[in-house]
């Protein structure tokens, strides 16, 4: 028998015991996750200083290929046991894009020698169960170059740091436990890495690349629109191929610094392989280097420079994709390489003004969808047969709608004309099937002919996120919940290290009616990004049904404040207010709305909302008939939104969804 000296890290009401595994509260065992408890164990071991988030996933991960993701989902389930917040913290502090400090005063409590078996932690024949041996530098106690060391909070460190024999929370108790615990261990972590569904049409063992956003030789004259044009380009053409799964611009773009090194990004997007460049263009002249990196191990797959005329862009392309392929060893048919080279326009100039408008049109802002929209325009003018230019038409037109810019009577038949005008010229494109399966949804409520729209542009391109996430809002509004999860799932799948797409699935969580499990979603979404005004948006929501009034509150008073005070962030900010109970504010707003109708126009949906929750239904009634008459978006998700549910026995609220369409 040996001996070793036990102990217990004590925070607050908890107690956190390394060798058994077990985090308990006032006695009673709290669960968690075997890597939940390991991530907890690291940071109360550290309270006080900053863990990074590359060198937690290193100690938490060292042998595994996981994602930023399951250290955000890992945060996420702890704070849940917690009952910890995010935005005020009283355990985990988030350091923005940095990482995590446990903030709680922590006390190590010596329990006195304690007789340990062979085989058990700290023993000589300790059996490793879940990971390879800590390296010193990597043990509690070491003091590493970003400044992590075993202790606890300034006021009440630990004289002494553990050394390298202390007990290890992964360990086990002895060699038939560690075998049983191994065997349950492989088990456990096929379902808990396995990952989120696959996009529906991708075989499994499909590889996975990212396409960087080109960087300038000379970074003096940039043109970003080409840059991140070229990448959209081939992630656009390499999308079309069932056999890879290839991230999407939006998860990319952020790649962008001219110092980004490849392999990082691509052991952050957890893909197989990266494809980095350099692009320049001089008066008719084009420089392009790319090189196919395997982030396994550095190695360079494929790399080539191309000095070409600018006209002949698109001839680069290709061969770029080409090569791409050959480096992969990826089989594929003879339609797979028809839609690998696709074009869409002949013409450089008018090709340049479409990259110019999908660069404004990602901004999202009114000034940008403005611009976006002049520069598809200017695109058409010069090809009036570029299909691709008319559905960045009707996407332009349907967001300056559905943003409340212009008035929907005005932006979204304009939309549809787009769209099926891209169609009548190419119907293989899925940007132009999703383009008008939106506007169907929104504007005209045609459910079939919109569902039928969305499964074509998937069918075309599995990979094209626009298509999925609309696809699991509008499955979420037919009262599909489980189907609508899992769309967004298979979004999440693509865009791993996207807020929107954790806040998607948040979002269908929450009209499915599973309030925790959408908060948790949605406070990952937000552990990404702290600015995500749909995460704000969705978890105020989530808190409100809850019955979390003052958090709800605090969510939407983000959402005001992110929003520059847009009245439709306001109007749901007063149906939080009223309730909570606080009318006075929830009706200080409505007195705002009065002020300013001439101004900016108010939703009357979300004015709506803040009258069913003041309990005065007819005036809600009244503003829901006006949103009818405008044909207001929001009016889609009747059937399903938790906010209608106090009218739902009212003869008035039937007939309002039966006008919608939404029942028979």
């Amino acid at each position: 028998m040996g001996e070793n000296q036990k102990y217990f890290f004590e925070f607050d009401e908890y107690r956190l015991d390394p060798i058994e595994q077990r985090l308990t509260r006032a006695g009673k065992v709290v669960p968690l996750k075997p890597k939940a408890f390991e991530t907890l164990s690291l940071l109360v071991e550290n309270a006080g200083h900053l863990l990074a988030k590359d060198r937690l996933m290193e100690m938490l991960w060292a042998d595994a290929f996981v994602e930023e993701g399951n250290l955000a989902d890992n945060i996420s389930k702890i704070r849940q046991a917690l009952g910890d917040s995010r935005k005020t913290p009283k355990f985990i502090e988030t350091v923005s894009g940095r990482g995590y400090r446990f903030v709680a005063r922590v006390e190590r409590v010596e329990a006195g020698d304690v007789q340990v078996p062979p085989g058990a932690p700290g023993s000589s024949t300790a059996v490793e169960t879940e990971e390879r041996p800590v390296s010193p530098e990597e043990s509690p106690g070491h003091i590493s170059a970003d400044g992590i060391r075993a202790g606890v909070n300034a006021a009440q460190p630990i004289a002494t740091p553990m050394p390298d024999t202390a007990p290890r929370p992964w360990r086990g108790r002895s060699l038939i436990v560690a075998l049983t615990v191994l065997g349950a261990l492989g088990l456990l972590f096929y379902i808990w890495y396995s990952g989120p569904p696959q996009p529906s049409g991708t075989p499994a063992g499909a590889q996975s690349i990212a396409v960087l956003p080109f960087k300038p030789l000379v970074a003096a004259n940039r043109d970003e629109a080409l840059e991140l044009g070229m990448s959209d380009t081939l992630i656009s053409g390499l999308s079309r191929l069932r056999q890879i799964v290839v991230r999407p611009i939006s998860s990319v773009r952020r790649y962008s610094d001219l110092e980004q090194d490849a392999r990082a990004a691509g052991r952050e997007l957890a893909v197989e392989s990266v494809l980095d460049g350099n692009i320049q263009r001089t008066d008719d002249r084009i420089r392009i280097s790319a090189r196919l990196v395997r982030v396994e191990d550095g190695t360079t797959l494929w790399a080539e420079t191309f000095d070409e005329r600018f006209t002949d862009i698109f001839s680069v392309q290709d061969s770029i994709a080409q090569k791409i392929v050959a480096a992969l060893a990826l089989q594929l048919s003879g339609e797979e390489r028809n839609q690998l080279t696709k074009k869409y326009t002949a013409n450089t100039e008018a090709y340049h003004l479409y990259l110019k408008g999908r660069f404004f049109w990602n901004k999202l802002t009114p000034d940008g969808l403005q611009k976006s929209l002049d520069f598809y325009k200017q695109a058409i003018e010069t090809d009036p047969d570029y299909a691709l230019a008319y559905a960045g038409l009707a996407d332009s037109y349907n967001l300056l709608g559905s943003y409340g810019f212009w008035p929907l009577k005005d932006s979204h038949p304009k939309a549809r004309a787009a769209a099926e005008k891209a169609l009548a010229y190419d119907d293989a494109l899925a940007e132009a099937h999703t383009s008008l399966a939106a506007v169907l949804d929104d504007y005209y409520w045609d459910w079939t002919a919109a569902e039928k729209h969305f499964k074509r542009a998937i069918e075309l391109n599995p990979n094209y996120l626009v298509a999925r996430y609309w696809y699991s809002e509008h499955l979420s509004r037919m009262g599909q919940h489980d189907e609508a999860v899992d769309e967004a799932r298979r979004a999440q799948s693509l865009d791993p290290l996207s807020s929107n797409a954790d806040a998607h699935v948040g979002l269908a969580l929450y009209r499915a009616r599973h309030f925790d499990e959408a908060a948790a979603e949605l406070q990952k979404a937000l552990e990404f990004n702290p600015n995500a005004l749909d995460a704000h948006l969705f978890l105020g929501f989530v808190y409100v049904q809850q019955g979390k009034k003052q958090e709800g509150i605090a969510e939407l008073q983000a959402v005001a404040k992110l929003s520059d005070q847009n009245p439709s962030m306001r109007a749901l900010l007063g149906y939080a207010y009223a309730s909570a109970g606080n009318t006075n504010a929830a009706r200080a707003i409505l007195r705002e709305f009065d002020s300013q109708t001439n101004k900016q126009p108010v939703s009357q949906v979300e004015t709506a909302m803040i009258y069913i929750a003041l309990g005065e239904n007819d005036r809600a009634f009244e503003w829901l008939d006006k949103a009818f008459e405008q044909r207001a978006w929001q009016l889609r998700f009747l059937k399903v939104e938790p906010i209608f549910d106090p009218l739902r026995g009212d003869p008035r609220f039937a007939d309002l969804m039966r006008r919608v369409g939404l029942v028979p």
